[in-house]
This record gives structure tokens, sequence and C-alpha cells, in this order.
């Protein structure tokens, strides 16, 4: 049941960002004349207001064929236009991410409360006068209510370059105590096994978790925090891959990301929903490359456009797509290779 949800769950992912594209021609007077989920040959059909919609063999994606004559082509439109049904598809999928996540944050989380559980010694919190049981509650004014709060508030310190004292409370029994620590800067090794500098304190999460949930504007602004995070780490993920940081085993294809999601289903739904933000994103950025068949390289030709007030060589349009054509198949291909090795 679990893998069917995940495949059910990948192709709504899909349907939402043709729908962008979809609604965004629509709206500018662009006809419309196929709506697919996947490719290859249709295998389920219907008509409506001049638009066929269909379900075809290969469930890879999906694509918007787009009427290619008359004036309510596609080609016929200013570049402007065109930019906005490029973008929109990426868009649709970058606003579900945020969506999934605010309804994540409100209706709550079990997570890491800021407790500390203990501190390492000789390290600045311990210098400073922090106790293991101390909740904190606010560094730099700012309200903590996660350990990732914490883990945020010290990234933002590194990121600024600052030596400046932090301002943290902490609730000690019925105290609310102001102190002051200078984090330290010390050498860490990343997820991708990366040496990097970061803030250190030095105080250790007790492993209590509590239930907690948010109101409408902290979700949205957690949310957005989220999703730009989401978007940033995957980012970074592709370019280590193409940096040869992380080997191309690391990549995973449509079989990985329907067998994860479909065991998130079984196991946790909030992390299986939080799961589809992720793959959301990742579909929004993914489809955002500068390859011809996706977004990002149509979105170039018609940039080139703008810019030269003319279309593209046909020919070097031409070469591209079947460059473009083979890399997106060679990806699939080493996606699916991965995937089938790490389930056999």
């Amino acid at each position: 049941m679990g893998v069917v949800i995940g495949i059910l769950a990948l192709g709504f992912l899909i349907f939402f960002h043709e729908l962008g594209h979809f609604l965004a021609a629509r709206m500018c007077g662009i006809g419309v004349e196929v709506f697919s989920i996947g490719f290859g040959r249709k295998i389920f059909y219907f008509s409506h207001k001049n638009s066929q919609f269909a379900l075809s063999l290969i469930p890879l994606g999906g694509y918007v064929k787009l009427q290619e004559k008359g004036s309510c082509s596609y080609k016929s439109k200013p570049a402007s236009i065109k930019l906005f049904v490029l973008f929109a598809g990426p868009f649709f999928n970058f606003f579900l991410g945020f969506f999934l996540y605010c309804v994540i944050f409100m209706h709550g989380i079990f997570a890491l409360t800021p407790v500390i559980a203990d501190l390492q010694d000789n390290s600045p919190a311990k210098s400073a006068g922090l106790l293991p049981n101390d909740r904190i509650v606010s560094i730099q004014n700012t309200q903590i209510v996660l350990w990732k709060d914490i883990q945020k508030a010290l990234q933002d310190y590194t990121l600024a370059n600052s030596t400046d004292p932090l301002h943290i409370s902490v609730k000690r029994g019925a105290q609310t105590l102001d102190l002051y620590v200078t984090p330290e800067s010390r050498e860490f090794q990343n997820i991708f096994g990366e040496k990097v500098i970061r803030a250190f304190l030095g105080v250790m999460p007790s492993q209590n978790r509590e239930f907690v949930s948010f109101g409408f504007l902290d979700s949205l602004k957690r949310a957005l925090v989220k999703s730009i995070e989401s978007a940033g780490f995957i980012l970074q993920g592709l370019s280590k891959v193409i940096s040869g940081v992380l080997g191309v085993h690391e990549v995973s294809g449509v079989v990985g990301m329907a067998s994860a999601l479909g065991y998130t289903f079984d196991e946790d739904f909030l992390v299986f929903v939080s799961l589809c933000a992720l793959l959301s994103i990742n579909l929004g950025l993914l489809n955002l490359l500068p390859i011809p068949m996706l977004d990002g390289g149509q979105i170039l030709f018609v940039l080139y456009e703008m810019l030269f007030k003319k279309e593209a060589n046909k020919k070097v349009i031409s070469i591209l797509g079947v460059f473009g054509f083979v890399c997106i198949i060679g990806l699939m291909c080493v996606g699916l290779f991965n995937d089938l090795k790490r389930l056999y």
C-alpha cells in the first residue's frame, strides 16, 4: 500500500507542476493541446474545452503541449508571456512545498526542546554560567522554541562573521536569567564530509521531545525559512555531485523517491508530508536547470530572444535538444540503477 501511495504522491507533484504551466498558458490566452502525466503511449485520456487530458504509459514526468500555430499559439506571444508560462511550473512546486511546510508547522511537530542536558568542559557556554536543565528561551531577543532554533542562531552568527557576545536568556527553575556568551569558531565536518568552520557553544540537548504547534504568521515565517533551507540543501547537494565531492551513486531516481515516500507514509505521516514538500521543491529546482528539455533550457532560449531580438538558431536548438535528451535519459538511468541497487 505504501508503494502505491508513494507513486500517487510523486504523480501529484508532477501534476501540480504541469498544472502551473497549464493555468498560466490559459490565463495568457495560449491554447493547450495536451496535458499529460507520463510520456509515451496514452493509456487513458479525455477532452475538455479544446484540450486533451491524458495519463501516459511511462510515469517518468509529464508535459503540457501548447498550441503551435495561430493567434493563440505559444510562439505568437511576447517573450515576457513565455517566461511567465515557463516559470509557472517550478513556481507551483515551490508554492506547494511552502504550503505543505505551513500545514506541518500549524498542525504541530514533535521536536527536541531547547533544554540543555550537559555542557562540554572548557566550553564558552560553561564559562558563561549556563547549567544543565537550563531552558534557552531567547538568543539576541529572538524567541527559541526548538533546539533547531539554537542551531539556526549559531549559523546566523557564523555567517555574520561576528565576534560579539550573544545575549542568551535562560529559564532556570522559576527564574529567567540573562547571560552573555561569546561562541568560539571551531572546525566541524558537514554531511558531505567537508571541513567547515562553525560557531561553537558547547551545549548538548536533552532527548526530551515535545509536541509544538505554531500560529498562522509564525508558521508562514518558519515555512519560508524551511523552504529556503531545503532549496539551499538541494542546490548544495547538486553542486557536490557536479564537482565530484559526492559520487553519482548518491543520485536517486523515480523508484527511489516513490519508495521513500511509501516508507515514510507507513511510518510517520508528518515525515511523509515533509518529504513531499522537499521533493516538490526539488522538482521545481531541477526543472530550472539549463537543459533544453527542461523549463530552465527553454527560459535561456527566451532570454536570448529578449536580448538579441531574434529567436535562437533552430539548428543549435536541435543539437542542444539532443544533448539535453541524452543528459536526462542518462540521469534517469543512473538514478534507476542506484535505486535498484539499494533495493536489491
